[in-house]
């Protein structure tokens, strides 16, 4: 899964996700989106004055998040979900490498 670019055509080249996301079989698994790949599902942007960020770093780039196989996560991290007043209301999910993603109410760092 990448974050979007601006026309919701391909992976992003930075760190924002409120632009969407694609799911995609990676089948080179180079976290790129290449053609003939499979695109499993796409977000759209999420508008609302909404932003989201990603967290997801140790592999050179901040905008992936992968699954293996059995379900387990490639790497782990996080999105800041940040509505437009930034303080109230805002979500951070976490996503463990051996668990289930979680939430933290007004726990994402919207500054």
């Amino acid at each position: 899964m990448c974050a979007a670019n601006l026309s919701g055509d391909d992976c992003s080249s930075d760190n924002t996700w409120h632009n969407g996301w694609i799911i995609f079989v990676d089948d080179n698994a180079n976290r790129s989106l290449d053609n003939g790949e499979e695109i499993l599902r796409q977000q759209g942007p999420i508008g609302g004055g909404i932003t989201i960020t990603g967290n997801f770093g140790g592999v050179g780039n901040d905008i992936w998040v992968g699954y293996q196989g059995d379900g387990s996560v490639v790497q782990r991290g996080s999105l800041n979900v940040c509505p437009p007043n930034q303080t109230a209301n805002n979500r951070r999910v976490v996503v463990p490498r051996i668990r289930r993603p979680w939430i933290n109410r007004n726990g994402a760092n919207c500054s």
